[in-house]
Parts: C-alpha cells; sequence; structure tokens
C-alpha cells in the first residue's frame, strides 16, 4: 500500500475511476485532449496500473510540489462539477440504478426552482417527479417533491386537494421515520462490527427492540424498503450473538424478497446478501457451499467498491481455512494493490494489513518482526503488530487474539531464547481472565490452554502432543458457533499445527546453542586449566 498518499489524491482517483465508466466521449475529451497542465493528471491516474502515491504522480506529471497541488485541485474541482454529466447507462447499472439517477437529477432541479421561486415551474416539475419517487420508494425525495407542490394547493385556495396531500405527507414521514429507525439500528451494530471480530451480545436488545418497532409497519404498509430493512435487522440480531445459521436462513428469505420484486433485485442487494451468505458459510464450516457463493458471486461486484472489499475478507479467510496459503497471498497482493484500496476505511485496511501478515508467515515470507531487534522487552513484538493495524484497539476476542497468537508464531519462527516465548505464554493467563469469555469450552480460551501446555512441559514436544490430544479434540468437537467466540482468521485447531509444526525446530536449536555455549565454557576452563599447568611448572623451575 502506498505509504504518501494525500486525501486530495485518494478523492481525485476514485472520481476518475466512474469517469473512465460512465463519462460520454466529450465529457472525457474535456480532460484527455485538454493542453491545461493540471488536466494532464487525469491521464496519469487513469492509466496507472496500480495505486500511486503523490510523489509518483508529481514525478511523471513533471511538476513542482505547488503546482501538483494547485492542479489536483483544479481537476478534483472540475470532475465534480461534470458529475451531472456521467451517463448510468454506459456501465454495468441496472434499470432501478438509472432511473433514481434521474430522480436525483429532477429533484435538485426542483429544488433550484424553488431557490429562483419559479413556483410554477417548480410545482409542474415535482408533480412530473413525484409518481417516480413513489415507485421507486424514496420517500426523502418523495417529502422534498411535495413541498412546492404543496405550496401551490395553497396558493390555490384547493383545501379538497390540501387535504389529500398532507395525508400522503403523513404516509411519507411514517414510512421514512420507520426506515431511518432500522438504519439508525443496523448502522450501530456495523460500527461495532467494523472494528471487531467478536461476537457482541450487547447490542442484541437495541436490534430486537427495534424489530419490534419495525415488525407491525412493515406488515400494515408493507413496502419492499421495510420487508428489506426487517430482514437485515434480523440477520445483524443473528450476528450479534454469532447465530450464523439463523443469518443464512435470513439470507433464504431475502433471496424470496428479492424473487417476488424483481424490479428492486439489483445488482448491490444481491451483492450484500452473498456477501452476508459467504460470511455465514465460512464461519460454519461449509466450505463447499462458500466455495458455490463465490463462484456464482464475481459479477456482482464492481472490483474496488465497499461490498467488494469486505466479500474478499471472506475470500480470504475461506482460502486460510482451506489451507490455500498461495492463493491467499495472491488475494492479498491483488485487494491491497487496486487502486481505490487507499479509499477505504481504516478498519478496512487495517484487515488486510493482518491477512498480509498472516499470508506471508504461512507462505514462509518475510514477516514485521521476523527478526529480534537489540534490547527488545517481552510485549514489544505485539505492541508493534497492533501498531499496524490501530483500529483494532480493544477488540480483544477478535482481531486483537489473532494478533496474540501470530505473535507467539512468529517468536517461535524466528528462534529465541525460550524465556520470551515462556513469559509471553503466562501472560496469556491474564489476557484470558481480562477479555475473554469466562466459560473454559470456548475455541479461544482452549487455545491458549493448548499454548499454556509449552511452558508447563518445558519444550517437551512428546509430552505437550499427549497432553494437548484430548484438548484439541474439545476444541474441534466445538459446532456452536458462540463457542467459536470470534471471527477466526485462521482456525484454532491450524494455529496450534502450526504451533507444533514449529517447536521441534525451535527446541532443536536452542539445544544447539545450548550445547555450543557449554562447549565454549568447557573450552575456556580447559584453556585456563592449560595456563595454570604450565605457571605451576614455571614456578617449580624457579624455585
Amino acid at each position: 500500500m502506498p505509504q504518501e498518499t494525500s486525501k486530495t489524491l485518494i478523492e481525485t482517483v476514485e472520481l476518475v475511476h466512474f469517469f473512465q465508466k460512465l463519462a460520454p466521449k466529450k465529457v472525457l475529451a474535456r480532460f484527455e485532449d485538454s493542453s491545461d497542465r493540471a488536466f494532464s493528471l487525469y491521464s496519469i491516474l487513469a492509466d496507472a496500473p496500480h495505486a500511486l502515491t503523490d510523489d509518483e504522480v508529481k514525478q511523471r506529471a513533471g511538476m513542482t510540489q505547488a503546482e501538483y497541488h494547485r492542479g489536483m485541485w483544479k481537476l478534483k474541482s472540475a470532475l465534480l462539477d461534470a458529475l451531472l454529466e456521467l451517463d448510468l447507462s454506459r456501465g454495468n447499472y441496472s434499470d432501478l440504478a438509472q432511473r433514481l439517477f434521474a430522480l436525483d437529477l429532477a429533484h435538485a432541479r426542483v429544488r433550484i426552482l424553488e431557490r429562483f421561486s419559479a413556483i410554477y415551474s417548480a410545482n409542474a416539475e415535482a408533480n412530473a417527479w413525484l409518481k417516480e419517487a413513489i415507485e421507486l420508494e424514496q420517500w426523502r425525495v418523495a417529502l422534498s417533491l411535495l413541498s412546492p407542490i404543496l405550496g401551490w394547493a395553497s396558493l390555490s385556495g384547493d383545501v379538497a386537494e390540501y387535504d389529500r396531500l398532507q395525508s400522503e405527507r403523513q404516509r411519507f414521514i411514517t414510512l421514512q421515520t420507520a426506515i431511518d429507525d432500522a438504519s439508525e439500528a443496523s448502522d450501530r451494530a456495523t460500527m461495532t462490527f467494523a472494528k471487531s471480530g467478536a461476537e457482541h451480545p450487547e447490542i442484541r436488545p437495541m436490534l430486537d427492540a427495534a424489530i419490534k418497532r419495525l415488525t407491525p409497519i412493515a406488515r400494515e404498509l408493507g413496502t419492499f424498503t421495510l420487508q428489506e430493512k426487517l430482514l437485515l435487522l434480523r440477520k445483524r440480531a443473528a450476528q450479534a450473538t454469532n447465530d450464523y445459521r439463523e443469518a443464512l436462513a435470513v439470507c433464504d428469505e431475502t433471496e424470496t424478497l428479492l424473487r417476488d420484486y424483481p424490479f428492486f433485485a439489483n445488482r448491490s442487494r444481491k451483492s450484500r446478501n452473498a456477501l452476508s451468505r459467504l460470511m455465514c458459510s465460512v464461519q460454519t464450516g461449509q466450505v463447499q457451499r462458500a466455495e458455490q457463493v463465490v463462484a456464482s458471486s464475481g459479477d456482482l461486484f464492481d472490483a474496488g467498491d465497499q461490498n467488494w472489499h469486505t466479500f474478499q475478507e471472506w475470500h480470504f479467510i475461506l482460502h486460510m481455512h482451506t489451507e490455500d496459503f498461495e492463493k491467499a497471498h495472491a488475494l492479498v497482493l491483488e485487494v491491497m494493490g487496486h487502486s481505490r484500496f487507499a479509499s477505504q476505511t481504516e478498519t478496512t485496511r487495517d484487515k488486510w494489513n493482518l491477512f498480509q501478515i498472516y499470508a506471508a508467515l504461512f507462505t514462509a515470507r518475510p514477516v514485521p518482526g521476523e527478526k529480534k531487534p537489540k534490547e527488545e522487552k517481552t510485549g514489544e513484538l505485539l505492541r508493534h503488530l497492533m501498531r499496524q493495524f490501530p483500529s483494532f484497539k480493544g477488540d480483544y476476542a477478535g482481531y486483537g487474539m489473532a494478533a496474540v497468537a501470530l505473535e507467539i508464531l512468529i517468536v517461535l519462527d524466528r528462534r529465541q531464547d525460550h524465556t520470551y516465548i515462556f513469559e509471553r505464554i503466562e501472560s496469556l493467563t491474564q489476557y484470558k481472565s481480562r477479555h475473554l469469555k469466562r466459560g473454559h469450552e470456548t475455541q479461544s480460551n482452549l487455545f491458549i490452554s493448548l499454548m499454556q501446555l509449552v511452558p508447563r512441559y518445558d519444550l517437551d514436544v512428546a509430552k505437550i502432543a499427549k497432553a494437548a490430544a484430548p484438548i484439541v479434540k474439545r476444541m474441534v468437537a466445538i459446532k456452536t458457533i458462540d463457542k467459536y467466540q470470534a471471527q477466526q482468521v485462521l482456525r484454532y485447531d491450524m494455529l496450534w499445527a502450526k504451533t507444533m509444526e514449529l517447536l521441534p525446530a525451535y527446541v532443536a536449536w536452542l539445544r544447539g546453542t545450548e550445547w555450543k555455549t557449554k562447549k565454549k565454557v568447557v573450552r575456556r576452563k580447559t584453556v585456563a586449566r592449560r595456563k595454570m599447568k604450565v605457571r605451576r611448572k614455571t614456578w617449580a623451575k624457579r624455585s
């Protein structure tokens, strides 16, 4: 990922991405054929095969720092001004998306006419588009369009029409309020999950309350959007307690709803449902079903957008869980090398930083911290790793636990004094009591119990393997999702297998180091004895 990328460059790259797909030729010609040096930046960004830094763009344009900043701002402003000229029919956009875009443009025209006090024209334009807003279930736009229509009815003295419109207005308000209420509950759940891979039962009451409020309204008014929001809340509630089997059932209901309302079944909605299905299939260990979702859903996503990144997160985890580590590493390179990766949220970028280290470790590639710095203090490696993904601070049961496991594997792989490993493993006892579930039969707790066997049996691999067998058996036997406790980048049984794979080589290295140390000590003592013997002979001759 580029290390020096300004916000202005990130925003401009995103705009260029859409213009390349949707701008008519006459619009593109303004930027591609212009003699203005600022617009020459457009071609540099459009033709780049990977994400560029500010320094790379500036160097290719042959600009000074000041020229580059002025040029980038000018290009960005020109692109924003030309947004309304984009043509969605040039891209892979559904009829629904194109009609929504046309409605947005019409809504803007009505607002401008109102601003100019063109009451007659605003009323006429609003009347022409109100039916479209209702058909597309855009209640906020419908309310806005009603404003000039109500004003005209009031000026006309048409009481009956005014009362009818007010009744419609109240219905739109009820629908929009219900949608806003559901959206807030869903957004709060999304905020919680964005920085955490663990379960969050504490948000379940909030979601259940929102479901209870929305259910009678959805039953009475029965619009597509209300039914969709209700299903989304049910899915979020199931995910809050890691009940992914229930969430899969909701995915099936969502597909039924999309079949009943084919006009609303656009790629965006299908992709979100495919994403949920993939996540649930991976979490419940249904590998074949997850692979089918990946194979059948590729054309639903636009590479580089948020849903595509989230879908690829679960695609990566699927590769890791099926031990296809080279494909996982290739996927990391593809995602992090995309030109729009820098425009994703911090949590999305942090997840891929974590994934990159896991993929590198399991494909024998260099990883951060593999070489011990001088005077490294205990726990410094974990702190260094957490600095790679700062947004996961506080996510102890989820990504925090993934980082803890990663630290121990790196230490085993890099060959370090065993006292460091023992101290880090012993600290897991405190970590478990502070941050994980109190029940001992969760997978994360059992994994920590396995790691604690290493110092308990003083690196005796045979004894560790014997003591670990029943614990591993109990861990693998866990099938209830709540006892998984968290999203697992790599299953805990696989992490333990990797630990046992690294341990013999580590012990052999440690014994070799101890033998060399003992040999040096013996050699020093032998040399010292010989010197003393020579001195004694010398003294004897003198005497």
